[in-house]
């Protein structure tokens, strides 16, 4: 009969790569299935074992039943054969996992395995931590651990359901050491016939953290470090009083890539100490992508390292980065110039050596840029395109070399602020802007009727078919202008929806008495829409008339006197439609007005602008002193307190 000792199990499948606890040398790579906390005693793949195991299965001893057995991943009767316990990996392919499945110690059928465990502290509590599986343990397995903490003559056990297959398990418990020489059972007895399979185990001594140097820098498991990088950590604190101890006199910092640190020949490096909290030491020329352990053990009034008064410190663990060059700040994804003016593409990054900037073809063929009349800093983190026109409109990213594979940033793309479709309606839908997006439409039916100074302008009736228009431009756009004139054939026959353009991401239309704040629509009048990437902007007839929150700028679907729906069409006529690709200013939209209109427009209403002339003169004063000390109030006697 066990007693049971109710302590967390973790499982994982072998064939999701968690299982490679153990490298295929032998030693303990800790990952998150394994508790770390803790000083590091043991760590042992039973492939390569260090320390005594022994087996005992059923009615006969472990050491003479060899057929029931493997070690290394060979059966013991035939060494030759090179026989692997059955999985589902080519061990020999995968060095990830062939120390974890193909070796270890197998267990006989109903039998167990052993841990003999030694030189341990007296009164000390140590944690042990056991891989096991695959197995065929249906009922489960037990960890027996050596003590009897309630006295009630049955040792402590933690118990494991068991798996089957090619799983494994990490079962684990603690105790307090009793003797300096014990042994830890894992138990597959269950009656059934039953075997296991143990592939390896970790012990720590278990010490409150702040009795030993503890608060590392870099912290466990931290990734990403420099080659020359400083370590630091807080000394060991009193127990008693929870201040620095102000007996310990060194530092033995051990920094190596051997995860098991317990072995021998390592030599530390003697740091004194400062009398302060923390202490620091530099380490140098580390390698790349390489996983160091490191340790700090601590000498009290002099002892040397390795002496029984030195206070053991825990292992910690980071990994230096990987050497290859790495782009931390990616160029921006789209830059807009003035035709003329000069184009600055430029990234952050680091560990880079080398720079070589291209323009983008087909991802095969691109070009690799050269300073001269064209291009500046084309090896360099920051391209400059001299000059820039139409022709330099393209993506450009650069290679970065260095300790490592090349790598590509984003492709960055340049335009030149332009008039990006422009569609005239003289008798056709052709786009008169070099992009040539001609429009495409829905219906074979469409008409023209006169358009704005003499032209022709597309028209929709209320007899006729009405089609919606298309283009399928190569590109979107993040900022943008879309402006056009626009006249309803009969106001009256307006309602609310009826749109003059939209894109199925917005529209501009009829809504409550107006079209963008302009309540005569029986006449040409003119909308803008300008969106800066952020914020949206609609003016009518050159006056600012609302302001909006950000939205797609997707030109894929232009629909000309067309709300989305394609239900609710403006009856009337629209010309000059313009799409820049970039956001004019308020002061540009202004101008677009007056070249046609004439005259000038109320680009910003005024809010005292009492009699609507866009400006506050002494005639807004004089309305508001008209009515000075005029007074509402009620009861009337408050209009004089």
């Amino acid at each position: 009969m066990k007693k049971l000792l109710i302590l967390t199990l973790l499982g994982f499948a072998a064939t999701a790569g968690l299982c490679s606890t153990f490298s295929s040398d032998g030693n303990l790579d800790f990952p998150d299935e394994v508790f770390t906390d803790g000083i590091l005693i043991q760590a042992e793949n039973l492939g390569n074992p260090l320390k005594t195991l022994d087996g005992i299965g059923g009615d006969f001893p472990w050491t003479a039943n060899y057929t029931n057995t493997t070690q290394n991943g060979v059966w013991f009767d035939d060494p030759v054969d090179g026989a692997k316990y059955d999985n589902s990996y080519d061990a020999s392919a995968n060095d990830v996992v062939k120390n974890v499945i193909s070796s270890g110690l197998k267990s006989g059928w109903n039998g167990s395995v052993t841990i003999t465990l030694e030189d341990l502290e007296v009164g000390s509590d140590y944690r042990i931590q056991v891989l096991v599986g695959p197995s065929w343990s249906w009922c489960g397995y037990y960890l027996i651990l050596p003590v009897d903490e309630d006295g009630d003559t049955l040792l402590d056990s933690a118990f494991d359901g068991g798996s089957s297959g090619d799983t494994a398990d990490i079962i684990r418990g603690t105790w307090t050491a009793q003797s300096a020489e014990e042994t830890v059972e894992i138990d597959f007895n269950d009656g059934d016939g039953s075997q296991g399979f143990v592939m390896g185990f970790v012990l720590h001594k278990m010490v409150p953290e702040t009795s030993t140097a503890h608060n590392p820098s870099p912290e466990y498991g931290a990734a990403n470090m420099e080659t020359d990088l400083t370590l630091s950590w807080s000394k060991a604190l009193d127990q008693q009083t929870s201040l620095p101890r102000t007996d310990i006199t060194d530092h033995f910092v051990y920094v190596h890539t051997e995860p098991n640190m317990p072995a021998g020949g390592l030599t530390p490096t003697t740091v004194a100490d400062s009398g302060g909290t923390f202490t620091t030491y530099n380490v140098t020329d580390l390698s790349n992508t390489t996983d160091y352990y490191w340790r700090v053990d601590e000498s009290v009034n002099g002892s040397a390292a390795g002496d029984p008064e030195t206070i053991t410190g825990p292992w910690w663990k980071f990994t230096t980065k990987s050497g290859a060059p790495t782009v931390t700040t990616q160029p921006e994804p789209r830059y807009y110039t003035a035709p003329g003016e000069d184009t600055v593409i430029a990234f952050e990054h680091k560990d880079v050596t080398g720079f070589q900037w291209y323009k983008y073809v087909d991802g095969v063929s691109d070009t690799a840029l050269a300073d001269g009349a064209d291009y500046s800093g084309t090896t360099t983190d920051t391209l400059t395109i001299l000059d820039t026109q139409l022709a330099d409109e393209s993506e450009y990213y650069c290679v970065i070399s260095g300790d490592g594979p090349d790598v590509q940033t984003d492709n960055a793309k340049v335009w030149t602020e332009r008039l990006w479709a422009y569609y005239q309606f003289e008798g056709d839908l052709t786009d008169s802007s070099p992009s040539g997006y001609d429009l495409t439409p829905s219906q074979p039916t469409y008409q023209f009727g006169a358009g704005l100074g003499g032209g022709s302008a597309l028209e929709t009736t209320l007899e006729g078919d009405n089609a919606s228009y298309y283009f399928d431009p190569t590109e979107t756009l993040d900022q943008y202008t879309v402006m056009m004139w626009a006249k309803a054939s009969d106001a009256e026959a307006i309602g609310d929806f009826d749109a003059v353009i939209n894109n199925g991401d917005f529209q501009l239309g009829y809504y409550e008495g107006d079209v963008a704040g302009v309540e005569d629509i029986s006449e040409w009048f003119h909308v803008a829409l300008v969106h800066d990437g952020e914020f949206s902007r609609v003016f009518g007839n050159g006056t600012l008339n609302n302001e909006n929150e950000n939205f797609e700028g997707d030109f894929e679907k232009i629909q000309i006197l067309h709300n989305r729906a394609e239900d609710n069409t403006f009856i009337g006529l629209a010309d000059e439609v313009k799409i820049y690709n970039y956001a004019l200013s308020d002061e540009e939209i202004a101008q677009e007005y007056i070249d046609v209109a004439g005259g000038t427009t109320c680009l910003y209403p005024l809010e005292y602008d009492v009699n609507d002339d866009c400006k506050i003169t002494l005639v807004d004063f004089v309305q508001y002193a008209m009515e000075w000390k005029d007074c509402g109030l009620y009861p009337a006697s408050a209009c004089s307190e």
